[in-house]
């Protein structure tokens, strides 16, 4: 595991860059709550090394916090199937192939896509408000390299255009898709500056689900994924 993940680890983003700067510690209240969402974001964006074998309480050193939450979050993730419990060993992430990647690919697709368009053509409603907020804090955090930050924020940005179809298992099952497809060349991506380029697609985006466009967002959506699989993956994402 990478130096930058533990400081990371003290630094989940909990709340938003409007609530001005720097992240609080971990709230007693909420710390398997916490410490689920930063270790899953850690694991999208390759940050924990696939099969590479922890216990609970590496963890729990790192996050300074009792081993209960820290395992009750890591039950968690492997329900979601983001981590393997190794019984009386500790977790690790599995190893994904490029045929894995390139399923989870297919299945965002078919379900994501789809469902993103059906937000444009059936004029769901869209809290544009949030949702502007967190384009413009991607883009912050794209250009401060803020990855863990980013990824969470992207997540919510993504989950928050699917609440107006009221569908929670939609949601569900889309969040998981996302989170089971690692964005290994994320860190590439940003020290290349392309992360910022890549940021400006969910204002696009929002732009065109604004307009009501269907073929505009499908478009727009579907070169979005291209990159998710490609660029951030670490391959070319162009086509």
């Amino acid at each position: 595991m990478p130096p930058e993940f533990l400081s990371r680890l003290s630094s989940v983003p909990v709340r938003t860059a409007a609530d001005g700067p720097g992240l609080p510690a971990l709230a007693r209240a909420s710390l398997r709550d916490q410490a689920r969402s930063v270790i899953r974001a850690s694991i999208v964006a390759g940050q924990i090394e696939a099969g590479e074998l922890h216990p609970v309480s590496y963890f729990a050193a790192q996050l300074g916090v009792s081993a209960t939450p820290i395992r009750e979050a890591l039950f968690d993730l492997a329900g979601e199937g983001l981590i393997e419990v190794v019984r009386n060993r500790g977790f690790r992430v599995p190893l994904l192939s490029e045929h894995d990647l390139d399923e989870l690919y297919e299945l965002r697709l078919l379900v994501e896509l789809s469902a993103v368009v059906r937000v444009a053509r059936e004029h769901a409603p869209l809290d544009t408000v949030l949702l502007r907020r967190l384009a413009g804090e991607l883009e912050t955090q794209a250009h401060h390299r803020q990855l863990i930050e980013f990824l969470w924020t992207d997540r919510t940005f993504h989950l928050g255009v699917l609440a107006g179809l009221g569908n929670r298992r939609l949601t569900a099952l889309v969040a998981r898709l996302r989170d089971e497809a690692r964005l290994h060349g994320i860190a590439d991506l940003a020290r290349s500056g392309q992360l910022v380029r890549t940021a400006a697609e969910h204002r696009e985006l929002l732009d065109a689900l604004e307009s009501g466009d269907g073929d505009l967002v499908e478009a727009r959506m579907r070169r979005h994924l291209r990159h998710t699989r490609g660029l951030w993956a670490g391959l070319d994402g162009e086509e």
